[in-house]
């Protein structure tokens, strides 16, 4: 058997030169498919890449011609491994500075002012729609708490297993002291393993949950990859704020799912809107610029009921550290928040319906996802004047009401076709020749596909079926013979093999091994497991290998060309 590092250099970069070399070839194989894409063309020929990223690409042109123009700009819009005389970090500050402000002018008005017409009822209607939703405050037993994949405060993203954050020292926000004893209460092991006394008993006692030692500290603001020109902002939550937080996100987006069809664990109900509207042109696809770093304190005091905000705000975390100065949060919840993305969703779904009702149109065609909303076309403009009184930026970039163009959640139609690129944030590898290829195949681009091709080592070319991701090429391909002792059991059909990552691990505290057995039985942790059905300890976020994996299949070939 073949040594495993052998097949790490699927995820390696190859050079510069063939970088450029793949986009060169790609630009040129496009030209012919219409104007803006010979024009892309020649840009990449010429080597101006940041007029290739600024280049403003119509949405109400030809198919092909908007696919290759796009395609081509995709290779670079992205890329955080070419200098294109761009400060994206620069541009991330100042944007979230200007968040910040706006936050602050929204939280002296609102509230304060009575907004005008239309606008004023579609709040207070989004204000009782949120309420019906919502409900009754859980107590804290019916939420199922649990550790995300990241970083805490104090613990670095590559040691950022679940069994490390049970090991360090407990630490949460100002906003989360006076609560801080009913929380510890719910896990009295936990509190018991980190109490300064000596325990006493089997069981923790109330006053071992009172003697944790608990350190108090702020979010941390760093700034992440995002395209050529910009990053994102995201603000990484102390410990037991970040555990709770998703405790309270998973509540809120039951109360979504259930009460006002609103399902975020699935992005394809917008996307097939998004394909509709494209055709029929009723439905708009609106995206906000910001949107989580907008979302000012005012707003959420105001729409939510005074029982939820106070939920809310126990565990969220009101101030933030950049540069070694600490600030004051105007927004309510940064992106980092375990709860942000349900609360925006809530919020922003509660304002569309509400518009949407008013506008006389249905309410059933809203969709929500974050702040990728669909709302009937009749709605749109009721809805951009309450989304602005309450402090939201549309991204008009990436909204769309009018002509035969619509995106939402990752998907681009054009007139009923998908038109969605593959974008290159970094430099060429093997494994994204291999989305590149397949998305090629996807669409008959015979000569794109022997491009990626050729760029691929000949032993990291394996073949395989759709539907079992990208760690393989699409194409003719045959499944290799079934041992005899799968056969004598009735096995029919063949394997094929794929590359698949496997995550880095870390050693982790052995005196917790208890406390993890618990975790284990309590959060249901969708860590990496092996072939035998044990789930692996101390996975943190990144890969430490590829392997050379085999798939059973039922069928034998499969000729797809």
């Amino acid at each position: 058997m073949l040594k495993t590092k052998r097949w790490d250099r699927w995820i390696y970069p190859l050079t510069k030169e063939a970088d450029e070399a793949f986009c060169s070839l790609v630009a040129g194989e496009l030209r012919s498919n219409g104007v803006y894409s010979d024009y892309m063309s020649e840009l990449v020929h010429k080597r101006q890449y940041r007029d290739v990223v600024l280049a403003d690409i119509p949405k109400d042109i030809g198919l092909l011609d908007y696919r290759g123009a796009s395609q081509i700009q995709a290779l670079f819009s992205k890329n955080s491994d070419l200098d294109l005389g761009f400060n994206p970090l620069k541009a991330a500050v100042e944007a979230a500075v200007a968040a910040e402000l706006q936050c602050r002018r929204v939280n002296e008005y609102f509230g304060q002012t009575c907004p005008l017409g239309g606008v004023a009822m579609a709040i207070s209607l989004a204000r009782r729609k949120i309420k019906s939703v919502l409900g009754k405050v859980p107590t804290l037993d019916r939420l199922r708490f649990h550790f995300g994949p990241g970083a805490s405060t104090n613990v670095k993203r590559a040691q950022a297993c679940f069994e490390n954050k049970l090991s360090a020292p407990l630490t949460c926000s100002e906003e989360m002291l006076p609560v801080i004893h009913q929380v510890l209460q719910e896990f009295p092991l936990w509190s018991r393993e980190k109490s300064q006394d000596p325990p006493s008993s089997d069981i923790a006692t109330k006053e071992e949950v009172h003697n944790c030692n608990i350190v108090v500290d702020t979010a941390k603001l760093i700034f992440v990859e995002k395209n050529a020109k910009t990053q994102r902002p995201i603000c990484i939550e102390p410990m037991l704020n970040g555990f709770m937080q998703l405790g309270i996100g998973g509540y809120l987006k039951q109360r979504l799912r259930v009460h006002a069809k609103q399902d975020l664990g699935n992005q394809k109900r917008n996307q097939d809107l998004a394909e509709q509207a494209s055709i029929k042109g009723h439905l708009a696809t609106i995206d906000l610029s910001s949107a989580s770093d907008t979302l000012a304190f005012s707003v959420v005091f105001d729409l939510l009921p005074e029982e939820w905000v106070d939920l809310l705000a126990s565990f969220r975390t009101g101030h933030m550290n950049y540069d070694g100065r600490e600030y004051e949060l105007e927004k309510f919840s940064s992106m980092g928040n375990g709860y942000t993305f349900e609360l925006e969703s809530l919020i922003f779904w509660a304002l569309s319906a509400a518009c949407t009702e008013l506008s006389g149109e249905d309410r059933d065609l809203v969709s929500v996802y974050g702040d990728d909303i669909i709302v009937p076309v009749k709605s749109v403009d009721l809805l951009m004047a309450t989304l602005t009184w309450c402090g939201f930026n549309l991204n008009r970039e990436k909204s769309f009401w009018t002509g035969p163009f619509r995106e939402s959640c990752g998907a681009d139609w054009l007139a009923g076709d998908a038109v969605r690129p593959v974008y290159k944030k970094t430099r060429l590898s093997p494994q994204w020749l291999a989305v590149f290829h397949n998305w090629a195949f996807k669409y008959g681009e015979s000569n794109l596909c022997s491009i990626a091709k050729s760029f691929i080592p000949k032993d990291l070319q394996l073949f395989g079926p759709p539907g079992y991701g990208d760690g393989h090429l699409l194409g003719p391909w045959k499944t290799a013979r079934l041992p005899r002792h799968e056969r004598r059991r009735g096995f029919e059909g063949g394997r094929f093999d794929t590359f698949r990552e496997t995550p880095r691990s870390v050693e982790t505290d052995p005196e917790i091994a208890a406390l993890t057995g618990i975790y284990d039985l309590y959060a249901n942790p969708s860590d990496w497991w092996d072939g035998r059905g044990r789930r692996l300890p101390g996975i943190t976020p990144g890969t430490a290998c590829v392997e050379r994996h085999s798939i059973y299949v039922l069928a034998q070939r499969y000729y797809l060309l």
